[in-house]
């Protein structure tokens, strides 16, 4: 079939190439280069007389997601109508995930009218059929998986041999110069490790240590990591201040005794950012690998006055903060810590103040965001009744119902008409092959006629098989979803009865409903619902 380019006005090209692309270029992947890529796009141009306006491409990041900077650019052009087609070198340039580049190719450039080119693989979406290019694209994700579990097990072979394979050394330490899988002592940030366990190990706690380490202006981790390594993914927001995470983060690291602990956490999947804490079972641990920063002994020993010093506290039912972990401060995001205004005298009542605040506050961070505590519990607990009421009342209307329903009650109308059409269309076809068997056997039809009507109807009939059953999968799964929403709100509802009949109001009931509350300076708040359908009544 001779294919036609002469209606391409505004073709793009895009280029990708992965950090694991580039590794192997060096040996045979040269072709896979930006520019080769290029190249390979501007040629088929030039040959096909397609005009080629503009080449988009993103170096460095993986086929497996599609967060990239040259693609959302892309996508942008797209919206703004300035694209008409996208070509690239072969399909794995625009992506390896199956499900994201596949949704792209099915739904996302047929929706927006965009042709889609990929050159090796001489698979045009105006004449070619998707089924050939889902088959590469399951492929191009069995190739991503391969990869992944090829270059973890490399990665732990590493590690178990005691080489140190995260990106950045520990505070304290920095990487050889001549083998980056060694650690060595960091002359700027060394002392601040070794003055920290020395303050442990003489009994102080952490909160303490981080105090004496900030009236002493030393660095901390986050903010070296900005400034010094200036390392980019580290937010502005870094805390500048010591507090007793940071503290507790490095005396608890057995780095700092010379043994590498790798292998901490794990990604969820390959295809996943989340990552999981691994159980230490599953850690790799090489001891004696670098100089100590901390003897053995010492960092035992103040394993063990940590394990002590955590206090464990047992409240009676009438003492229990209900709204005590869900409220914080709006502008620092730490906690809000709660304590009677009077130890001795409960009756006296509650105060609410910014943690970050009450800590730190003579390093001038955040404010204090004071709080009446009991006045707000009061607060909340009314507004959430006031909430509960009016969303029963609005989902116990007549009109909510048959709104709500209307869109997936005419889903399903539709699904059906079209299912009685098809079941008439297939009654027809079989009927047809029915009569073209008798006219055979009556010896009316010529034997070659039968065998290429029968052949052609015997296909039609498949087609409309193969339709019903996907028609039928579509109503059930509309009626499967009507279902699932009568229940969801059926269950909002039950929960919220449940906390406005309650005679006594716990944690658990509030924390249903609600999942955190921001508080002002000026005691202004923000209540985030768990229950998103509540947000419209937000007052």
């Amino acid at each position: 079939m001779n294919r036609i380019y002469e209606d391409i006005k505004k073709a793009k090209g895009y280029g990708r190439l992965s950090d694991e692309d580039r590794d192997k270029r060096n040996f045979s992947m040269e072709s896979n280069s930006i520019s080769s890529q290029r190249t390979i796009i501007e040629q088929f141009c030039d040959e096909k007389n397609i005009i080629n306006t503009g080449y988009y491409y993103d170096d460095g990041i993986t086929g497996q997601t599609f967060e990239r900077d040259g693609w959302n650019q892309l996508i942008r052009d797209i919206e703004a109508g300035l694209v008409d087609c996208v070509i690239t070198k072969d399909l794995s340039r625009l992506g390896r995930d199956h499900t994201e580049t596949g949704y792209y190719i099915e739904k996302y450039f047929p929706e927006h009218k965009i042709r889609y080119i990929s050159i090796n693989d001489n698979w045009d979406s105006k004449y070619d059929s998707v089924d050939l290019i889902l088959w590469k694209l399951a492929y191009n994700d069995v190739y991503c998986a391969d990869i992944s579990r090829k270059i973890k097990s490399n990665l732990n072979s590493k590690k178990r041999l005691g080489l140190y394979m995260g990106s950045f050394a520990p505070f304290g330490y920095v990487k050889n110069k001549e083998d980056k899988h060694y650690l060595e002592v960091d002359e700027q940030t060394g002392y601040i490790v070794k003055e920290i366990f020395e303050l442990a190990y003489s009994g102080l706690g952490t909160t303490k240590i981080a105090n004496i380490l900030n009236e002493k202006k030393y660095i901390t981790p986050g903010a070296y990591c900005k400034r010094v390594r200036k390392d980019r993914r580290i937010s502005d927001l870094v805390g500048e201040i010591w507090t007793t995470g940071m503290v507790r983060r490095i005396l608890t690291n057995e780095v700092y005794m010379g043994d590498l602990t790798q292998c901490k956490i794990k990604k969820a999947s390959y295809k996943s950012k989340k990552t999981i804490r691994n159980d230490r079972s599953d850690w790799i641990i090489v001891k004696d690998t670098h100089e100590p920063l901390v003897s053995r002994e010492v960092f035992e020993s103040i394993q063990k006055m940590l394990e002590l010093s955590q206090k464990k506290y047992s409240r009676l039912p009438g003492e229990k903060h209900l709204l005590g972990k869900l409220l914080h401060c709006k502008d620092c995001q730490h906690r809000i810590a709660i304590a009677w205004k009077n130890p001795k005298k409960h009756e006296q009542g509650r105060n609410g103040v910014c943690n970050f605040y009450k800590k730190y506050s003579k390093h001038k961070v955040c404010t204090p965001h004071y709080i009446d505590y009991d006045e707000l519990e009061t607060q909340v607990i009314s507004y959430i009744k006031m909430i509960s009421r009016k969303y029963i009342e609005k989902i116990d209307t007549p009109s909510f119902i048959k709104d709500n329903y209307k869109n997936l009650q005419e889903k399903i109308r539709e699904k059906e008409l079209q299912s009685r059409r098809n079941k008439n269309e297939l009654e027809k076809a079989e009927m047809f092959m029915m009569k073209l068997y008798e006219d055979k056997l009556n010896g009316d039809l010529d034997l070659s006629i039968y065998r290429t009507l029968s052949e052609k109807k015997s296909k039609e009939l498949d087609t409309f098989r193969e339709q019903q059953k996907k028609i039928e999968k579509d109503i059930a799964l509309l009626h499967e979803k009507l279902d699932k929403d009568k229940h969801k709100y059926n269950d909002i509802k039950n929960i919220l009865n449940g906390f406005l009949n309650s005679e006594l109001i716990t944690q658990d009931l509030i924390h249903q409903i609600i999942k955190r509350i921001d508080v002002g300076e000026n005691n202004e708040i923000d209540v985030l619902f768990n229950i998103e359908e509540l947000a419209e009544f937000k007052v």
